[in-house]
């Protein structure tokens, strides 16, 4: 399993500079599928939104509920145009092991 995303985060970043599209095209693919595994990992282990509970103010929990929101809305999309790139730049006949971990 992935102990931490955020680590592994880094660590594919860090990846994608070495790893192009242009001199690496498969690793590069590999890269951004565990990208965005990562990311909707990291979605997955969000807290539950805040609940309004004694003594808290309306308006606070509503703000910090809709930031939470735009947060995980923003890593699904990020993952999602990871996946999107490995669908552009990989064919089932060019790349079959990416292609095929990509229409998974």
């Amino acid at each position: 399993g992935m102990e931490d995303p955020d680590k592994a985060l880094d660590h594919l970043g860090n990846a994608l500079q070495v790893f192009t599209r242009d001199r690496h095209p498969e690793q590069w693919a590999r890269i951004h599928l565990l990208t965005g595994r990562a990311l909707l990992y990291q979605v997955s282990l969000a807290p539950p939104p805040p609940s309004s509970g004694p003594g808290a103010l309306q308006d606070d929990v509503t703000r910090e509920r809709v930031q939470q929101e735009m947060v995980l809305s923003r890593k699904v999309e990020r993952a999602f145009d990871g996946f999107e790139s490995v669908l552009q730049a990989s064919t089932r006949e060019s790349e079959p092991d990416t292609w095929a971990a990509a229409h998974r």
